[in-house]
């Protein structure tokens, strides 16, 4: 069977659909790359700045805590699998790359540590994804 133009835009029309009906409302905060000083000899980041945050509906998959024995104590690793679709972050005009914050409706905030194309999409063996899944971890409230 082959699929084409049409098929693919009802297609987005229903995954769109879906996200907006029934899964969560998150934050993201885009790092902003003007603002954020850099440093001139390892290239890294001296403080974040970051955009104002924007309102999108995500799949959000909240991995069981990982307990790690640290030189402090036991402290408690938490990760996301987070799925965005395609339509809605055209909708939002809204580019999310590694480094960008997201805020869960609970306040915890995570940071994106891999972005990319959904390899499991039903439209993905054209080239036409319509849907991105991020991994992330939680951000302590010592680390900046």
């Amino acid at each position: 069977m082959k699929f084409g133009q049409y098929e693919l835009s009802l297609t987005k029309g229903f995954h769109k659909e879906l996200f907006k009906l029934y899964f969560e409302t998150i934050q993201v905060k885009v790092l902003d790359k003007e603002s954020t000083a850099v440093d001139d000899l390892y290239g890294e980041t001296k403080s974040r700045v970051y955009k104002e945050p924007v309102e999108i509906d995500a799949f959000v998959v909240r991995n069981p805590p990982l307990k790690l024995l640290s030189k402090y104590g036991i402290d408690e690793q938490r990760d996301l699998l987070i799925t965005f679709s395609k339509p809605l972050l055209e909708e939002k005009k809204l580019t999310v790359s590694i480094g960008d914050r997201v805020v869960l409706k609970e306040g915890d905030e995570y940071e994106i540590l891999t972005f990319g194309p959904d390899r499991g999409d039903f439209f993905g063996n054209t080239g036409n994804f319509i849907q991105f899944v991020a991994t992330a971890k939680r951000i302590t409230e010592n680390a900046s």
